[in-house]
C-alpha cells in the first residue's frame, strides 16, 4: 500500500501520502461501501515530492554598511542627548554609536524623533557592540518615531535587562493595561527602516508600529520580548501599508512573535520564528489563551513565504490549547501562504479561529509536519488549501 487511509468521520477519510514520492508518481484509491459492496468509488491522485524553493528562514546577514558623510558620535548619555538635539535641529543626519549606553531613570535614553524628516540614520559602529542597556524605568520607549519620515535605525543592540514582573499585562474590567512601554514605537510615519537591530528582553513589544506607510524590518533579531515581538495597529484608522518583515530571527517571545493587524500590502518572508507564544498571558478564552507564533487579523494583500516556523509550545501547558505555527483570525483578504516550513508546534501548524472568514485566501506549497495537528478550522472559512506537503 502506498500511503495510509484513516477514517475521519461518517463518509469521510484522510489519505496520507508516503514520505517519498513513488514511481510512478500516482496512486489509485478505491472505496467500497461496507453496507452495499456494489457501491464503490475510485480516483487517481498524483503524489508530488516535497521540495521548497530557495532559502527558507533566517540567514545571518553580511556586515552593515554605514552611510557616508560626517557623523555625530554617541558614547554616553551626554553625547546621546547632544546628538539627538543635533538631529532635531537639522545640524546632523548621521548618528554613530561607539558603545552601549547605560540607561537608568525615567526618560534618560529617550531618542525622540517626533516630526523628524530625514534622511537620518542612527547606527552602531562596525565591530563594536553598541546601543542601549536598560535595567529599570520602562515607562518610555527607547526610540520614539512619530510623524516622521526617512529614518534608519541600524546595527544597534537594545538590551532591556532582566525580567520585570511589574511589566506583565494586567486585566482591568475585561481589557488589558500594559504597564511598560515597547522598545521601539513608530506611528504616523513613512519610509522607516530597521536593519540589523538586536532587541533583547523587551518588556512590552520589541517593535510596535501603526499608521505607517512604508516600514521595513530586516536582518534583525528579537529574543525574549515580554508581550509581542512585532505588533501593528488595533483599528482601521491606524492602517499601515507597504510593510516588509524579512530575514529576521524571532524567538522566545512570550506571546505572538508577530501580531499583524490592520496592514495592507505586507510581506513576511525569509524569517525564522521559534518557541514564540511560550507563555499564555491573556485570560480571555474561558481560561488562558493559546495562540500562534504568527497571528493575523484585518489584513489585506498579505504574502507569507519562505519562513521557518518551528518549535512552538506553551511551556507550562496551562492554556486551553497549545501554540500554533500560524493563527488566522477574522478577517483577512488577498492572502497567500506558501513555501514555508511549519513544523514541531504542539498546536496546529495552521489554525483558523472559530468564525474566521478569509477572502481570496490560499495556503499552498508548504511543508507542514509534526505539529499537534497540521491544519485546523479551515473548512468553511473561505480558505483554500491545496498542494501542501505533510511530511518532512
Amino acid at each position: 500500500m502506498v500511503g495510509t487511509i484513516a477514517a475521519t468521520g461518517v463518509g469521510a477519510a484522510l489519505y496520507t501520502a508516503p514520505n517519498t514520492a513513488p514511481n510512478p508518481d500516482s496512486v489509485s484509491i478505491t472505496a467500497v461501501c461496507l453496507a452495499d459492496s456494489s457501491k464503490t468509488g475510485s480516483l487517481s491522485e498524483a503524489i508530488q515530492s516535497c521540495t521548497l524553493n530557495g532559502t527558507i528562514g533566517y540567514v545571518a546577514p553580511p556586515p552593515y554598511i554605514p552611510p557616508s558623510g560626517p557623523t555625530c558620535a554617541v558614547s554616553d548619555l551626554s553625547t546621546l542627548a547632544s546628538c539627538v538635539a543635533a538631529v532635531r535641529s537639522g545640524v546632523t543626519a548621521n548618528v554613530r554609536f561607539t558603545a552601549m549606553i547605560n540607561c537608568s531613570g525615567d526618560g534618560t535614553c529617550l531618542v525622540d524623533l517626533t516630526n523628524v524628516h530625514g534622511p537620518v540614520a542612527f547606527f552602531g559602529e562596525l565591530g563594536v557592540n553598541a546601543g542601549f542597556l536598560r535595567t529599570n524605568s520602562y515607562t518610555y520607549p527607547i526610540v520614539n518615531i512619530s510623524g516622521a519620515s526617512d529614518i534608519t535605525i541600524a546595527n544597534l543592540t537594545f538590551d532591556e535587562g532582566p525580567d520585570d514582573p511589574a511589566c506583565t499585562p494586567v486585566q482591568v474590567n475585561g481589557s488589558y493595561n500594559y504597564p511598560c512601554q515597547s522598545t521601539i514605537e513608530i506611528d504616523h510615519s513613512s519610509s522607516i527602516l530597521l536593519e540589523q537591530v538586536n532587541i533583547l528582553h523587551a518588556k512590552d513589544h520589541a517593535i510596535a508600529f501603526s499608521a505607517t506607510q512604508g516600514i521595513t524590518i530586516q536582518d534583525s533579531q528579537i529574543d525574549d520580548a515580554g508581550v509581542f515581538g512585532i505588533w501593528s495597529g488595533f483599528n482601521q484608522s491606524l492602517l499601515s501599508t507597504n510593510v516588509s518583515i524579512t530575514n529576521d530571527l524571532i524567538q522566545n517571545v512570550k506571546s505572538n512573535g508577530i501580531f499583524l493587524s490592520f496592514t495592507q500590502n505586507t510581506s513576511i518572508s525569509g524569517n525564522t520564528l521559534q518557541h514564540n507564544h511560550h507563555v499564555a498571558l491573556f485570560n480571555e478564552c474561558n481560561g488562558l489563551c493559546p495562540g500562534g507564533q504568527i497571528d493575523m487579523q484585518d489584513n489585506s494583500s498579505l504574502q507569507i513565504y519562505s519562513n521557518q516556523i518551528i518549535n512552538g509550545q506553551i511551556d507550562l501547558n496551562n492554556a486551553n490549547g497549545q501554540t500554533d505555527g500560524i493563527e488566522i483570525a477574522d478577517p483577512n483578504q488577498d492572502v497567500r501562504i506558501t513555501n514555508n516550513i511549519i513544523a514541531n508546534n504542539l498546536g496546529a501548524g495552521i489554525a483558523a479561529d472559530p468564525g474566521t472568514v478569509g477572502t481570496n485566501f490560499q495556503i499552498t506549497g508548504n511543508k507542514i509536519y509534526n505539529n499537534g495537528t497540521n491544519l485546523y478550522g479551515l473548512p468553511g472559512a473561505g480558505i483554500q488549501e491545496l498542494g501542501d506537503c505533510f511530511t518532512q
